[in-house]
């Protein structure tokens, strides 16, 4: 994850849901201010179930299904 969140980056609110009820997880995103990037990590903590998780910034949206206990990085560039 060093690739992504790098040292000068700082954590800001995420707008991430989850699509099926109380399936637990972790969702962070952080600004990377000299790529200008925002990177999201989430983190599926549920040994069995799939994540379906919908992701928005701005006016772009899309879903992503995680399996069981995975995690996943998207990098949203050119943030401003």
């Amino acid at each position: 994850m060093s690739k992504f969140i790098q040292p000068e980056s700082y954590r800001v609110d995420t707008n991430v849901t989850c699509t099926q009820g109380n399936i637990t997880f972790i969702s962070e995103t952080f600004i990377f201010p000299s790529l200008q990037t925002l990177p999201t990590l989430i983190l599926n903590t549920d040994h069995v179930n799939n994540l379906t998780v919908l992701i928005s910034h701005d006016s772009a949206q899309f879903s992503y299904t995680m399996p069981p206990f995975s995690t996943v990085v998207f990098v949203w560039p050119n943030y401003t």
